[in-house]
């Protein structure tokens, strides 16, 4: 009986570490629109959670459960994890900084910093490609399927 609660406490993290690279790129897309000051209201923002919950339960049962990353024993999977999402939100900085200095201001209103831009994009890459790999990474409860 004591091995149930750590059990489904596995299994939360797992499912938290599963719904966060949505909620991440909500966030990144809110970002934006306040960057480049489109008005989001309440109900925008609402909207938006949604179809990121939404786009996220879709893509989950697409996928299917997908086969956890095999890895050496000697291995850190979050040590890897984080590897991982660093070469990705440096991608993500170098396109998010071309991107940024290509696209224009609207008329009449001030930008944020170029440097604040360019790492919005680096972290919001970061926090969703951690999560993400590491959810694929951590062993699970469950048995692997034979």
């Amino acid at each position: 009986m004591a091995d149930a609660p750590d059990g489904g406490r596995q299994a939360l993290q797992a499912r938290v570490l599963r719904m966060l690279p949505p909620l991440i790129a909500a966030l990144w897309i809110a970002g934006i629109a306040n960057f480049r000051d489109f008005g989001f209201g309440p109900l925008d923002y609402l909207t938006l959670l949604a179809a990121a919950l939404a786009l996220q339960l879709v893509l989950g049962r697409m996928r299917g459960s997908g086969r956890p990353i095999v890895l050496p024993a000697s291995s850190n999977p979050t040590t890897i994890a984080l590897l991982a999402a660093a070469m990705t939100a440096a991608l993500a900085i170098v396109l998010g900084g071309i991107v940024e200095a290509l696209v224009p201001a609207l008329p009449g209103h001030d930008l944020p910093p170029w440097a604040l831009r360019t790492l919005w994009h680096g972290a919001c890459a970061f926090g969703a490609s951690y999560c993400r790999f590491l959810s694929r990474l951590l062993p699970s409860s469950s048995p692997p399927p034979a």
